[in-house]
């Protein structure tokens, strides 16, 4: 015949309770169901707890960030956390059977004016706000590009000038070629054409 869940199976095969811990402290492993005989209390890890005596585990503290509740009391190796009423901007719908959920949610412009908590408070879109240094940066990085996109215009411009300009004294030769020869020596009238 085996053991019950809560014992174990001693060395004389005798089926033995399991240790039982104090507040505060679980089994350092399992026991119950013939094995952990060797088990000791050990104190609860971080962010657990166990209220009372016994030979089970401690359960997680509860996270009442994570419910959108504030915080009345943190959680010890002995009490659970305990919350507070829902935050800003939340409240605690009601169920089918009228019992209000233990999660608070958020409130928006569909909630029901009957909720206190979102009659001023209705939830705000979160603009992302940029941090400082991430600012400087942004406007260092567009100082410098519109300092890059003035340079390279202004070297435009100036190879423009000269493209030109070549462009028009090139002209010119053609042109002092095809007109006959008395312009080309007198360059009057042919300075006056190009003009």
């Amino acid at each position: 015949m085996g053991c019950q869940e809560s014992d174990y199976m001693d060395e004389h095969e005798k089926h033995t309770p399991c240790r039982s811990c104090m507040p505060g402290q679980e089994l350092s492993k399992d026991c119950g169901d013939s094995g952990g005989g060797d088990a000791q209390c050990v104190a609860c890890p971080p962010r657990k707890f166990k209220d009372s005596w016994g030979h089970h585990s401690c359960k997680p503290c509860l996270s009442c960030a994570l419910i959108n509740r504030s915080q009345k009391s943190n959680c010890t190796a002995t009490t659970n956390a305990v919350c507070g009423e829902c935050l800003p901007g939340f409240y605690r719908k009601a169920r089918i059977n009228g019992q209000l959920d233990w999660e608070c949610i958020p409130c928006t412009k569909q909630t029901p004016s009957s909720e206190p908590q979102c009659r001023t408070n209705l939830v705000k879109v979160a603009v992302p706000t940029v941090p400082p240094q991430d600012t400087a940066l942004l406007a260092l990085t567009s100082s410098a590009l519109v300092i890059i996109v003035l340079v390279l215009l202004a070297l435009s411009i100036i190879y423009c000038k000269r493209f030109w300009k070549s462009q028009c004294q090139r002209g010119e030769s053609v042109l002092l070629l095809l007109l006959p020869l008395p312009f080309t020596r007198a360059r009057g009238p042919a300075l006056l054409l190009l003009q």
